[in-house]
């Protein structure tokens, strides 16, 4: 039966540039390399003898100053990294005073003083010689004193490198070169010409994959010295196919499995404004007993810590991991990318394991806003407004509601916010209320208000709206509004009074008469609208007569 899984996602809904994919480190093999490479195994490991055999001699002199490149510091051309200590220290070679030349297989564990397996780079490494002399010809592991374990002195990325030393090192020596003999893995603790202890290295292995400087020291022993590579750095899935006891049992996820171990799992973003970026988290799952590695490939328009083309691996037993991604927003509306999780092992132990585990995808989906675009016009950008009204005294103090917009677009905007003024120059009688939110094609307004001291006469004034949109990724500042206004205060109006002589007669009727059907109900301004209902009708000339004699 499946294992459910349940999906677990964490997003930061953040602005973020729109960032590209980690760039290539430009340390892979050469295309073609491994093409040959195509069992498990015993068949797997001859194949990669066969690829990496017959490199190009380097003498033990030499590989002073040849270490000198290999394991610069990248922090101080001047320095090299050491082995197992991590210092750096100046790369000058001082005849093994301040570093000397450690044997990672140890020469009495089976390395000659002669052959090509002496001065291999891919086993020679910068130490401080006491520490190389507190090594000895300890093989490598951690079950106990017996052991030297490469990270004593707290670096701990040395236990993978010397794990993919030891597996080289297996690989390339079976004793067919002019002085070497079979160097060989065991577990537990070595004789003869063994190493160990496999299944510490192993373990090492998957918990400290190849890093950049590890490659590029890879890189260029295959490039410039030896012109062989460690297949161990190139294809950290080998090492399983080679040295494990047995077939991966390995299973990833990020929901429910299928049989064939596949599974998918969409992510709801929700919104960001165009240009912007969302980004999360989310986790996957891996179950079996055995350890593996998988790559993490990021689609069209989405970033990932894992987007590298590096691998990336579980060690044994059940576990999860978290990748962290960037999903930027391109395009307006619906937008979606994915992110593919492939479990690289070469072996199976059945249906949906390593090898036969299909492959995991993840769906990002969102939804891209247009930005805000703040209006006084419904149907155009107009960014100031002269705004004039009339005011009677007697219904002071007065709130006149003029419109704001967000106007309407081909795709949804971001709301619009008025958020207050950026300045303000007007009479002291006025001021304004620029506070709230303007959705897309729903008009909003700002509020002018007069103050109950105003007098006759004008006031006026200028005010500068600042405006901005809602809080998604992908923000910006829209354009602010101006708003000049000039309110004119005057006296009460005549009730009826609609040709505005100041006195209610029969010319009044005679006005309403000339536009009845003017206007709409609501309306404002409407000629003849004696009544304020916003429409010119019968009931204004009822209205004007019931006033008759009003005025002077």
């Amino acid at each position: 039966m499946p294992v459910r899984r349940a999906v677990a996602v964490m997003l930061s809904l953040i602005a973020l540039p729109v960032a590209c994919g980690a760039a290539d480190d430009g340390f892979d093999p050469p295309a073609g390399y491994y093409s040959s490479a195509t069992g498990t195994g015993v068949a797997l490991k001859n194949q990669l003898h066969n690829i990496i055999d017959n490199h190009s001699f380097r003498s033990y002199d030499q590989a002073r100053v040849d270490l000198q490149d290999l394991d610069e510091d990248p922090d101080d051309p001047n320095n090299i990294i050491l082995i197992y200590s991590g210092q750096s220290i100046p790369s000058q070679w001082t005849s093994g005073a301040t570093w000397n030349r450690e044997h990672t297989w140890p020469r009495s564990r089976g390395v000659g003083s002669s052959g090509h397996d002496n001065s291999d780079l891919h086993m020679l490494r910068p130490c401080n010689p006491s520490v190389n002399s507190s090594r000895g010809n300890e093989p490598f592991g951690d079950s106990s004193s017996a052991y030297w374990d490469p990270g004593l002195f707290g670096v701990s990325q040395d236990r993978g490198e010397m794990a993919r030393t030891m597996f080289y090192a297996a690989v390339r020596y079976d004793g067919s070169d002019s002085s070497t003999t079979d160097l060989e893995l065991s577990n537990g603790f070595p004789s003869g010409n063994n190493m160990g202890d496999l299944a510490d290295l192993l373990e090492w292995h998957f918990a400290n994959l190849p890093d950049t400087p590890e490659r590029r020291r890879n890189d260029r022993i295959g490039d410039l010295y030896q012109f062989n590579r460690n297949p161990f750095v190139d294809r950290p899935e080998f090492a399983w196919a080679v040295f494990g006891p047995g077939n991966n049992d390995s299973q990833i996820s990020v929901g429910s499995p299928l049989a064939n171990g596949s599974s998918n799992a969409t992510i709801e973003l929700g919104e960001v404004i165009g240009g912007g970026a969302l980004s999360g988290s989310v986790s996957v799952f891996k179950t079996g007993s055995t350890p593996t590695t998988y790559t993490v490939t990021a689609g069209s328009g989405v970033t990932s810590s894992f987007d590298d083309g590096l691998a990336r691996a579980f060690t044994s037993g059940n576990g999860s991991a978290l990748i962290d991604f960037g999903f930027s927003a391109a395009g307006l509306g619906a937008v979606s990318g994915t992110i593919t999780i492939d479990n690289t092992d070469l072996t199976t132990a059945g249906i949906g394991q390593g090898s036969a585990d299909g492959d995991d995808v993840i769906t990002l989906s969102a939804s891209v806003l247009d930005v805000a675009a703040p209006s006084w016009n419904p149907s155009s950008s107009q960014f100031t407004l002269n705004f004039e009204a009339d005011v009677e005294i007697g219904d002071l103090p007065a709130t006149i509601e003029i419109p704001v917009y967000n106007r309407v677009g081909s795709f949804d905007r971001a709301d619009l916010v008025l958020d207050g003024l950026m300045s303000s120059s007007a009479d002291a009688e006025l001021s304004l209320d620029a506070s709230g939110s303007v959705e897309t094609g729903v008009p909003g307004s700002v509020q002018l208000l007069v103050a109950s001291s105003a007098t006759l006469g004008q006031l006026g004034g200028t005010f500068v709206i600042d405006t901005r949109e809602q809080s998604l990724p992908g923000a910006t500042n829209p354009p602010n509004l101006t708003l000049n206004v000039a309110v004119q205060i005057v006296s009460d109006a005549v009730p009826g009074d609609v040709d505005g002589d100041g006195q209610t007669d029969v010319a009044d009727i005679t006005f309403v008469v000339s536009n009845l059907g003017a206007g709409a109900l609501g309306a404002i301004g409407t000629p003849g609208d004696a009544d304020g209902d916003g429409q010119t009708d019968v009931a204004d000339i009822t209205f004007v007569v019931s006033n008759l004699g009003a005025g002077v």
